[in-house]
């Protein structure tokens, strides 16, 4: 459908552009002004595009998996273990919220204090 209404497009631009500049085309040296208006136009319909693809596939969305989440639970209490599980030591000097963001309230995936972390607890 893109792909069809991006030809559609160019077509339209080429034909108009050629029935108003008239022989300007023809005249050696002249700039092709149809041509550079449907690249530039291909190029803003390639970025869009994209752009939706990466969204889509989730590359850029910010949001963390799973998987990531526990991994990052896990290095962060194991950075805790290392300053002897200080309430008072932020591992990474951030607070969990910041290092994982999204875990807690998507995967309910919590280390906010030594307690929260098996490396911590007291047995």
């Amino acid at each position: 459908m893109g792909t069809m209404l991006y030809i559609i497009s160019i077509n339209l631009i080429t034909n108009k552009s050629k029935k108003l500049l008239g022989d300007v085309m023809s005249k050696k040296g002249a700039i092709p002004v149809p041509y550079l208006i449907a690249i530039i136009f291909a190029e803003a319909i390639i970025a869009i595009l994209g752009y939706m693809f990466f969204k889509q596939i989730g590359i850029f969305s910010g949001e963390l998996t799973r998987a990531e989440c526990e991994a990052r639970k896990l290095t962060y209490c194991a950075r805790w273990a290392t300053s002897g599980c200080d309430p008072k030591v932020l591992p990474f000097g951030q607070e969990w919220d910041v290092y994982a963001k999204g875990c807690t309230n998507n995967y309910n995936i919590v280390a906010k204090t030594p307690e929260d972390c098996p490396t911590c607890r007291v047995t």
